[in-house]
């Protein structure tokens, strides 16, 4: 809507600005596309997040012109574009999955006939999108995605919705035949249903929705995710209160930094084998040639028998917690903290 108000009237200013900033720091950028302006829209006057955005184009060959012309000026460096936000929201998209489809197959041809490398990412739905993806992967142009999207957020005090989520995206996948096509989180973070103004009531409970956000990094890890976008670094939101900058944008707070650690440590790894016993999850993996158990209670502080064949070089709590000694092949795993053992 903001880079073409009028037909033929373009304004990339702004998007000119984002895409070389974040060139400049060597961040790779998801690029996605819409929402619809009112001149291009069939229904000009739905009711709409943002104006009229939330319609489908009134010609297909205005959607095949916005994206070729986005190719044309950012092609060389921008890999990773987005088919649509939210369209299983009606307040982002009002058309239907299979007019979706067929725009994905546009959006495919455009993007490749300029890059080879370009990746396209959808439809980006919610948990609340799961029929709008069956549908939307049960027409043919669908195949023209290479990556599924969805974006999912933490509950600020739990985590355990999340595992059947992800197992419910995977299953509509596989009755696709599709493959093994990889899935991102383009958009995640924390949500406080019963709070809205802020997680932050209290320390403890802001320490709790900050370590989901960790412990959501390593389950996603662990169900084959391959990608994670945080919403948002910058500011504070009502809605997506936790910040992984400081105020004054330059900076990791504190949470940040423990991000940061999780994400370097997942950077390039081979997750060989998650599970749950008794209680407490247990994720192992292998990076440069190391090998790593990451382990954390879902209830409580845990007293963990540990097998026989493990000997750490090291452990570490992330973020908070006392681990205690490991005494007679028992650790304690607190909950407050994810342990990460190098063995």
């Amino acid at each position: 809507m903001d880079l073409e108000p009028a037909p033929n009237e373009w304004d990339f200013k702004r998007a000119d600005y984002y895409v070389k900033y974040a060139r400049q720091h060597n961040a790779d950028i998801i690029f996605t596309l819409g929402q619809t302006p009112s001149w291009a829209a069939k229904y000009p006057h739905a009711a709409c997040t943002y104006g009229s955005g939330c319609s489908q184009p009134s010609d297909l060959r205005l959607w095949r012109a916005y994206v070729r012309k986005l190719v044309e000026r950012y092609g060389a460096q921008v890999r990773y574009w987005e088919l649509w936000n939210e369209p299983d929201y009606s307040g982002f998209w009002r058309g239907s999955p299979e007019m979706l489809a067929d725009m994905a197959k546009i959006a495919s041809e455009e993007i490749h006939a300029r890059n080879l490398n370009s990746v396209l990412i959808g439809p980006a739905i919610t948990p609340r999108g799961i029929n709008f993806l069956d549908r939307f992967l049960s027409h043919p142009q669908s195949k023209y995605l290479q990556y599924i999207s969805f974006h999912y957020y933490i509950n600020e005090n739990k985590i355990s919705d999340l595992l059947p989520i992800l197992d419910n995206v995977r299953s509509v996948i596989r009755g696709h035949e599709i493959g093994d096509i990889p899935i991102w989180i383009t958009e995640f973070g924390i949500n406080c249903p019963q709070r809205p103004a802020s997680c932050a009531k209290s320390t403890k409970e802001e320490q709790t929705a900050e370590l989901n956000i960790l412990k959501a990094i390593f389950l996603s890890a662990a169900k084959g995710v391959k990608n994670m976008s945080f919403y948002n670094w910058e500011r504070r939101l009502p809605q997506a209160p936790i910040s992984l900058s400081e105020p004054n944008y330059l900076s990791l707070s504190p949470v940040g930094q423990e991000y940061a650690k999780v994400v370097n440590l997942l950077s390039g790894s081979v997750i060989s084998k998650s599970y749950i016993e008794k209680g407490v999850y247990f994720i192992l993996l292998r990076k440069n040639k190391k090998n790593f158990v990451v382990m954390w209670p879902e209830f409580g502080d845990a007293i963990v028998k540990l097998p026989t064949n493990w000997r750490f070089r090291s452990l570490e709590a992330i973020p908070y917690g006392d681990l205690g000694d490991l005494k007679n092949g028992t650790l304690k795993v607190p909950n407050s903290a994810i342990v990460v053992g190098l063995l």
